[in-house]
């Protein structure tokens, strides 16, 4: 599906959210199964497998989990994702 129909699917269903489009997404339920380790660089921490971890954030769909030093989903995350899935709008 290209970008601009899957954010059009995703306004008719109001489950748009701004800077979340498919890649974020697919990112999203990757994080659901699998937390992402933090890795230091420097005086910052970076995200390892997760590109759209800012935006994910940003939207309230992920955090930084302190105790175990990784990026997990927030239960907002989960929920908005199972939405997206019963939609069947992302193809594998």
């Amino acid at each position: 599906m290209a970008p601009a129909t899957y954010i059009k699917r995703l306004q008719e269903l109001g489950l748009y959210v701004r800077f979340i489009g498919q890649d974020a997404t697919q990112d999203l339920i990757c994080l659901i199964d699998n937390p992402s380790p933090v890795i230091k660089s420097k005086d910052r921490k970076k995200c390892s497998e997760v590109y759209h971890i800012g935006s994910l954030i940003r939207a309230g769909f992920a955090k930084l989990d302190i105790e175990n030093k990784c990026y997990v989903a927030t239960e907002n995350g989960r929920k908005w994702a199972a939405k997206v899935q019963k939609a069947k709008l992302l193809t594998t």
